[in-house]
């Protein structure tokens, strides 16, 4: 039996653990929120770029979901201008359409102005099966650390150890009260910033930022 997802979220909320169980994984100034991605729910460890948000805020910018989009943007320094005339037909055609707070069009010129909105330091998924939870927090590998959050340590726990080691992915036990950390973590390093990574952001985004605005 692995439960369903919703009551092993249900038994797993943020109110039960205290986060200093893992504050030798995330960096000072991180915050947690329950996020929900590919049909699954979990806890993101993030850090939201105040400016930036604050910044989107003013000019009435949302989250942005288009790779296009995207791709285009991290071909443009930000906050330099660029000939308009120095892109392709493709991308002079896709600056007509970008959203009013992307970017400033003037002169010939483009300046972008967005940037990735939030950094994210660590996703812990909530699972009953271990090998369910690999699974899970294994879609998260291009762009966080990751772990798993389990009721209490299964009768193969050996088998679980070899491989959450062997993928990197951090093993922590008890929905009652505060985890224990069987396996730290591995630290995530980023080799390169990719189209897919500031998608994977605005989506992450786009949950926080709603709550963000009501405090």
């Amino acid at each position: 039996m692995t439960g369903s997802p919703s009551s092993t979220f249900a038994e797993a909320t943020l109110s039960r653990w205290n986060q200093k169980s893992l504050e030798d994984f995330v960096p000072e100034g991180s915050r947690w929120a329950s996020i929900r991605m590919w049909g699954a729910r979990a806890f993101a460890g993030h850090q939201l770029d105040s400016h930036e948000h604050h910044r989107r805020t003013r000019a009435g910018l949302a989250a942005l979901n288009t790779t296009d989009i995207l791709d285009l943007l991290l071909s443009l320094p930000a906050g330099l201008p660029v000939p308009i005339s120095s892109l392709s037909s493709r991308q002079q055609r896709m600056v007509k359409r970008l959203p009013a707070g992307v970017a400033e069009v003037k002169g010939g010129e483009i300046v972008r102005w967005a940037q990735n909105p939030v950094r994210i330091d660590l996703v812990v998924v909530p699972v009953r099966n271990w090998r369910v939870g690999l699974q899970v927090a294994g879609r998260y590998a291009p762009f966080s650390a990751r772990a798993m959050w389990l009721p209490e340590l299964p009768g193969d726990q050996d088998d679980l150890f070899c491989d959450a080691e062997r993928f990197g992915i951090g093993v922590l036990t008890g929905f009652a009260g505060r985890p224990e950390i069987v396996i730290p973590p591995a630290p995530y390093v980023r080799k390169r910033f990719t189209p897919s990574g500031w998608l994977f952001a605005e989506k992450l985004y786009e949950q926080v930022a709603s709550g963000e605005r009501r405090q």
